[in-house]
């Protein structure tokens, strides 16, 4: 099956080489800014086009693989030239929109979806192509296209999980508490190391083993019953004798306040907390 890329970011590229591994042919790239997609095409044997139409005329399956705000214009851009396949099937990679902003090409012809990678992609495209198996996609469309993409997250050996197209900005506000506000927690933690003397190089390395079996206690275990520490405990004294010091920072304070409410509330709704330990903890964090 012959597949064009748009677009030459992160997750565009580790997904396109992922398909390449996986028996897909890459046809055609375009798009992306300076000479990226020039690049990644003359790499991935493709052929290098000027215009994300002329790649598109290209492909069985395009994957559009632009920033958010692109996905309509680039659409667009498409469908008024006309040149696509009969049967094609045209796929967006975004995690907060639905198959819909692709409407315009299914006017025209093609089969329109969505398949998002709920994986997090860093500059290393061979290391986010091995990432990929294992990984759940987000999917939704037309029939065919849900089917199309449905065919390649079983060729790269991942998961699919059908999101209604109304609740595409939910799901992909989860995805950014797991990955983007993990990295802005982590981010805090170090900060407050930094307050103790420890520098940020050997910040993180130390973070490190409690953070990796903090997430294997959760996956084995589930969430409420891998949490740990202070407030589980109900232990107010420690809780306030950590709030007079967090405070010396006050954005990392007003984060570590709502994270602590937040797990005074789900730790009582799961019934892990008494009523006087509540009431103890909610008044530590009023200190």
């Amino acid at each position: 099956m012959k597949f064009a890329l748009i677009g030459a970011g992160r997750a565009g590229k580790a997904l396109a080489t992922a398909l390449q591994t996986a028996g897909y042919q890459l046809i055609a790239v375009a798009g992306g800014r300076g000479k990226a997609a020039a690049a990644f095409a003359a790499a991935s044997g493709a052929c290098y086009c000027e215009t994300a139409a002329s790649a598109a005329a290209k492909g069985n399956i395009v994957l559009l693989a632009v920033p958010d705000k692109e996905i309509v214009e680039c659409a667009q851009e498409i469908a008024t030239s006309g040149d696509l396949q009969k049967g094609c099937v045209v796929l967006h990679i975004c995690g907060s929109q639905n198959a819909e902003v692709l409407s315009c090409l299914r006017r025209v012809g093609a089969a329109v979806g969505s398949m998002h990678p709920l994986q997090s992609f860093s500059g290393d495209t061979a290391a986010g192509a091995a990432c990929i198996r294992g990984t759940y996609f987000a999917i939704d469309g037309d029939e065919a296209a849900v089917v199309a993409a449905s065919d390649m997250i079983e060729a790269l050996g991942g998961h699919r999980l059908l999101v209604s197209g109304e609740q595409r900005a939910l799901y992909h506000a989860a995805a950014c508490m797991a990955s983007n506000y993990l990295t802005a927690l982590l981010h805090g933690s170090v900060r407050l190391m930094g307050q103790c003397g420890i520098s940020p190089e050997d910040a993180l390395p130390a973070l490190a083993p409690i953070v990796m079996a903090t997430l294997k206690n959760i996956m084995v275990q589930g969430t409420l019953p891998a949490l740990t520490g202070p407030i589980v405990r109900g232990d107010d004294q420690t809780l306030v004798r950590q709030l007079k010091q967090v405070d010396d920072l006050p954005k990392e304070a007003a984060l570590y306040r709502a994270l602590a409410e937040y797990t005074i509330a789900i730790a009582a709704e799961g019934g892990l907390l008494e009523d006087k330990q509540i009431g103890l903890l909610e008044n530590a964090l009023k200190s």
